[in-house]
């Protein structure tokens, strides 16, 4: 009976060892939104999906989705876009796949509805570093192999250079120029 008890809670302890956290979800300018969950150790991948004002009918990629590989300087696995225009009252739908110490954990049918006054949180900072390097130009023509080979009534052309492609589909242009070559076998012997 005890072994019964040990490895029952042996098995249940191994099924609840990671439990998503709630996702976070910031308004740094007034487009677009950031959606984070906070590192833990044993944390390998914070994948994010979201639609708005729409829902999921399965695990679908989702018009804004990313898979975060590695947390922020600020501890944070983050999805960042500034994308869409969000006003009050856009409905958010979401999913969450969380890769934690090699297994796969599955936050689904979420939606999280934005209300908001201004810019909630302050833009992330960044430097930006501009290099501008000025080539110069040379109006030089590729080089034209000549050869033997005309079309189109006679105009010349390069050698190497394709002359002609076609996938023999309906819509293409050369469609009608193309007939089906359907032969009856006049010997069945």
């Amino acid at each position: 009976m005890r072994w019964t008890w040990g490895l029952l809670l042996f098995f249940v302890g191994q099924t609840v060892a990671y439990t998503i956290p709630a996702v976070r979800f910031e308004y740094p300018t007034m487009r677009g939104f950031r959606a984070s969950i906070p590192d833990t150790p044993g944390l390998q991948m914070f994948a994010f999906h979201a639609r708005l004002n729409k829902p999921f009918d399965q695990f679908e990629e989702g018009d804004y989705t990313e898979d975060v590989t590695a947390p922020d300087g600020d501890g944070r696995w983050t999805f960042d876009t500034n994308k869409p225009a969000l006003p009050n009252g856009t409905i958010i739908y979401y999913w969450v796949y969380v890769q934690f110490a090699n297994e796969g954990y599955w936050l689904t049918d979420k939606k999280h509805t934005v209300t908001r006054t201004k810019a909630t949180v302050a833009p992330k900072s960044t430097t930006t570093t501009t290099t501008t390097t000025v080539k110069p130009t040379t109006t030089t023509p590729p080089p034209c192999p000549p050869t033997l080979t005309t079309f189109n009534g006679g105009q010349p052309t390069c050698a190497g250079k394709l002359l002609f492609e076609d996938t023999f589909e309906q819509g293409s242009s050369f469609a009608p120029k193309w007939q089906h070559e359907v032969r009856i076998p006049l010997d069945t012997d």
